[in-house]
């Protein structure tokens, strides 16, 4: 089966999940018919059943651009991605990475946006069968609190992130590689 979602401007889908019977899939749309745009580019989260029936198409996000990047099921959905506005929070930076459960209808839980005053962005979502946690990659312009590589080797020009999120979508640790140039995960 092939399944088209979307409004009637640019939508894009970046990630899926399987998710028991459904799949789940994220990215970004410029407004759905029966849900305009809350300004700029907003999350887009479509759960197709495994027959390929559409179950829902849910868009949301801030008064600025908001885009999911990856997605994951385990225990719970985890869906992250970026966004330069307030999503869960007040924005801290030119953008913002993201964490948040999406339920069963395919609406996404309060976001917990991860920002801090340099530009970080979540790239993709990963777990492992049975652990009740994801793994967030990611990159960083600056240095995140308790993210941090001791090693010294060159942090701020670019850096990996690599994160661990709990099933409500908030970080239980997080951490910082990077060298002296720009690198990303």
């Amino acid at each position: 089966w092939i399944t088209q979602v979307g409004g009637p401007g640019d939508d894009s889908l970046a990630a899926i999940t399987g998710a028991q019977a459904t799949v789940v899939a994220v990215g970004e749309t410029a407004g759905l018919a029966d849900a305009p745009s809350m300004g700029g580019s907003d999350l887009l989260v479509a759960s197709i059943e495994t027959s390929g029936e559409i179950g829902s198409v849910v868009s949301t996000g801030s008064a600025a651009d908001d885009l999911a990047s990856g997605v994951t099921s385990d225990e719970a959905t985890t869906a992250g991605g970026s966004t330069t506005g307030d999503l869960g929070a007040a924005s801290g930076g030119s953008s913002d990475a993201w964490c948040a459960t999406v339920g069963p209808d395919g609406a996404l839980a309060p976001a917990t946006q991860l920002g801090g005053p340099d530009a970080e962005t979540a790239t993709g979502v990963g777990t492992s069968p049975g652990v009740g946690h994801a793994y967030v990659s990611g990159t960083l312009s600056g240095l995140r609190p308790g993210a941090q590589d001791p090693s010294g080797r060159g942090l701020r020009n670019g850096d990996a992130l690599m994160m661990q999120v709990g099933p409500d979508g908030r970080p239980v640790w997080a951490r910082q590689f990077g060298t002296g140039g720009e690198d990303g995960a």
